[in-house]
């Protein structure tokens, strides 16, 4: 069933009245693939766990075909443009219960329409389920030469501001590195003043030794003549 629509777009309808399901089930269902192409519909339905899945993907596949045969189309060149879930009649039934009353039991149906149309260049360029009107205005080219020239005035300043800070960064370097040659002075001569002392002991411990050792040889050399 094909039908104009006054934003120049031709549908192809299809439709499955009174399936025994409530329509709060396959809405949750029809929200997933409004919008979408009928490749990623059809593979959402496929891997979807709700009951009304199988349902909706009928309902779409015939759709599709009576887009391809009354026109034909390429399937790959269609897209969902509406879903709807309808409420049908109640299906009023009665369930015993304990101490001989009843319960009513209600069957509830719907009603599931799906259209698809042929996608235009136009159409393709934004996502699929997005208005027109609520799509981004195209900018024109007095606004990016604007914004060009905006881009341009704010890169020198930009450069600048990143020669300034290279140049701070170069002197606190130095600063620091002035800092660590003065502390290493400083402390290689305090190394040199301790040393000294210690050097002088060793002359003093050199000097005690060398007087020790002519006496012990003049005694062993009596001991040796007696």
């Amino acid at each position: 069933m094909a039908k104009q629509v006054a934003n120049d777009l031709t549908q192809y309808k299809s439709t499955h009245r009174y399936a025994r399901i409530s329509a709060r089930k396959v809405r949750l269902v029809v929200d997933m693939i409004r919008g979408k192409s009928v490749g990623m519909a059809l593979q959402d339905l496929r891997f979807c766990l709700k009951r009304g899945a199988p349902m909706v993907s009928k309902v779409l596949n015939s759709a599709i075909a009576n887009a391809t045969q009354m026109e034909g189309l390429e399937s790959s060149s269609l897209f969902i443009s509406e879903a709807l879930v309808n409420e049908g009649p109640t299906l009023k039934r009665w369930r015993p219960r304990a101490m001989g009353r009843a319960m009513p039991r209600l069957g509830r149906t719907c009603h599931i329409q799906i259209a698809v149309a042929h996608s235009t260049e136009s159409e393709t360029e934004a996502p699929r389920g997005v208005s027109r009107k609520d799509r981004a205005p195209e900018k024109s080219d007095g606004q990016s030469t604007d914004k060009s020239a905006a881009s341009t005035k704010t890169k020198p300043a930009k450069e600048s501001e990143a020669k300034k800070s290279k140049k701070k960064s170069s002197t606190v370097t130095k600063a620091v590195s002035t800092k660590a040659v003065s502390t290493k002075a400083v402390s290689t001569k305090a190394v040199s003043t301790k040393a000294v002392p210690i050097k002088k002991k060793a002359a003093k411990s050199a000097t005690k030794k060398t007087e020790v050792t002519p006496e012990s040889s003049g005694e062993d050399s009596k001991d040796t003549e007696n």
